[in-house]
C-alpha cells in the first residue's frame, strides 16, 4: 500500500482527523527530545485523502512533536486515497502494538473503531491479545462501555489513577451522580480496590434508601471533607470509607464500635499478647480467644487475667452486641 517516503508539508496533516489515532493522554517529553538530538526514526504512515489533504494511520505523537519543534517538512509514508479504511486501520493497531503498550482508554477508543468493521467474535479472538487484554468478551463490553465516560474519568483510567472496574461500574450512573463522585476519584488517589468498595456503598445506600450517589455525597458528613486543610488524603479517605460503611451496615458498625468500647475497657484493645476476635459480622456469639505466651508463668498470668475479665460487666456485654 506504500512505498518510498516521501517530503510532506506538515501544513497538509489534518491533526484533527482521529479516523485511525487512539493516541490519548501521552507525555511528549521522552519523544521530543530524542526526535530533537535524532530526527524521525520511523516515517509516520499517512493517507491522502480525496480533498488533498492527509489523515494520520500512524505516528500521529512523532507528528505532534515535528510541530512542537517548528518543523515544516516531514518523510513519511503515504498510501493513496483508496486504501480500505480497515488496512489503515490495522495498520494503526499493529504499529502500537508492537510498538509500544496501549493504554486502556487507548485500547477503548480502539475497540471502539473495530467495531465498526469486524464482529465481537474476531476482535475477542484476534485483536484484544494485541491489546494487551484478556481474550473474553465480558472485558470487551466492560472496555468499550469506557468511550462513553466523560472526559475527566478516560484521563483517570488512561493514567492508571481509576480501575477501569470502577469506571465501567460509574459508567452506569446517571450525569449528576457521575459529576458528585468524579472529585472523590480524581483527588483522593483511592487505591483501585478501594474505589470498588466506595462505589458498592454508594450503590448499596441508593437501593435501599431509593436516593442517589450524589445525595449521600452531600450530606453534612461528606460535604465538607475534601477540602478540609487539616485532613491528610488518606484520612480523608479513611473517613470517606469508614462513613459509607456505617450508613451501608450501621448494625454492623455499631456493634463493632460497642466491641471496640468493651475492648479497651477489659484491657484487651491493642493487647501485645491477647486478642479477642469477634465473630464474623458479629452474627452468632461464638468469640475467639488468641493467647501468645513464652512460658508457663506467662500462661498463667494470662489465665487469671481472663478469670479477672469474666467478672466484668463489659465481658457479659458481649454476647449483647
Amino acid at each position: 500500500m506504500t512505498g518510498t517516503p516521501e517530503r510532506i508539508y506538515l501544513r497538509e496533516v489534518d491533526d484533527q482527523d482521529r479516523t485511525f489515532v487512539v493516541s490519548f493522554a501521552f507525555d511528549l517529553g521522552p519523544l521530543k527530545a530524542s526526535v530533537a538530538e535524532l530526527g524521525i526514526l520511523s516515517p509516520p504512515l499517512l493517507r491522502r485523502r480525496p480533498d488533498g489533504g492527509l489523515q494520520i494511520i500512524c505516528g500521529s505523537k512523532r507528528l505532534a512533536v515535528l510541530h512542537d519543534l517548528k518543523q515544516a517538512v516531514a518523510l513519511a509514508q503515504v498510501a493513496p486515497p483508496d486504501t480500505p479504511e480497515t488496512w489503515c486501520l490495522l495498520a494503526s493497531l499493529y504499529d502500537n502494538a508492537f510498538g509500544r503498550a496501549y493504554n486502556t482508554m487507548e485500547a477503548a477508543f480502539m475497540i471502539h473503531k473495530l467495531l465498526r468493521h469486524f464482529d465481537q467474535e474476531t476482535i475477542r479472538r484476534k485483536y484484544l491479545p494485541l491489546l494487551g487484554l484478556p481474550p473474553s468478551l465480558k472485558h470487551l463490553h466492560n472496555i468499550h462501555s469506557l468511550v462513553a465516560l466523560e472526559v475527566p474519568f478516560q484521563e483517570l483510567v488512561a493514567t492508571n489513577r481509576l480501575s477501569p472496574e470502577a469506571a465501567a461500574q460509574v459508567g452506569h450512573w446517571p450525569a449528576p451522580d457521575r459529576q458528585a463522585i468524579l472529585p472523590w476519584l480524581r483527588d483522593l488517589r483511592l487505591s483501585h480496590s478501594s474505589q470498588l468498595e466506595v462505589l458498592d456503598y454508594l450503590t448499596t445506600l441508593s437501593r435501599r434508601e431509593g436516593k442517589p450517589p450524589a445525595h449521600w455525597l452531600a450530606q453534612p458528613e461528606l460535604a465538607g471533607l475534601l477540602a478540609d486543610p487539616a485532613l491528610t488524603a488518606p484520612e480523608k479517605s479513611r473517613r470517606l470509607l469508614e462513613t459509607l460503611r456505617q450508613w451501608s451496615f450501621p448494625r454492623i458498625s455499631r456493634a463493632q464500635e460497642q466491641f471496640q468500647h468493651h475492648l479497651q475497657a477489659l484491657g484487651l484493645y491493642r493487647h501485645p499478647d491477647m486478642r479477642l476476635i469477634p465473630p464474623p459480622a458479629f452474627e452468632d456469639a461464638a468469640f475467639r480467644l488468641e493467647l501468645r505466651f513464652q512460658d508457663s508463668s506467662q500462661l498463667a498470668r494470662q489465665i487469671q487475667q481472663v478469670h479477672t475479665m469474666m467478672g466484668q460487666p463489659e465481658f457479659e456485654a458481649l454476647w449483647n452486641l
